[in-house]
């Protein structure tokens, strides 16, 4: 038996055969390998309503450029709405205890940035100057 040293962990344990190279233990192994795995994982949900904000986004821009009177102003206010929506949802992502939750603070984000891409594309296609 050797004893071999968890470079992770820094927990001894034995194996029979020694082939010179650092070896981790069984639990850091299946540690490695669970996170490997979860790091693959796609959201599609949020994929979907990523393609859909932009979309709309999009859309109304394209609204605002061929009628800029009608649609700048909605677009603007829309934008307003969503910014505050966003600051409100990223606000209430952190539960009672002050931690930040990814799954929940991402939505507010993305309603943010949102809000910002239509603002600003809409502002420039009005003629609005800083």
């Amino acid at each position: 038996m050797i004893e071999i040293r968890c470079p992770r962990c820094k927990q001894y344990w034995y194996s029979n055969e020694d082939n010179g190279r650092v070896r981790l233990c069984s639990r850091c192994v299946d540690y490695v390998r669970q996170k490997r795995r979860a790091r693959g994982e796609i959201d599609i949900v949020f994929l979907f309503g990523l393609a859909i904000a932009l979309f709309f986004d999009l859309l109304l821009m394209l609204l605002t450029a061929l009628m800029p009177t009608v649609f700048g102003k909605i677009a603007m206010i829309l934008a307003m709405v969503k910014f505050v929506g966003g600051i409100i949802v990223l606000r209430f992502s952190q539960g009672v205890e002050g931690w930040y939750n990814p799954h929940v603070g991402r939505w507010g984000l993305l309603m943010m940035l949102s809000a910002l891409i239509l603002g600003a594309g809409c502002g420039a296609l009005m003629g609005l100057r800083l």
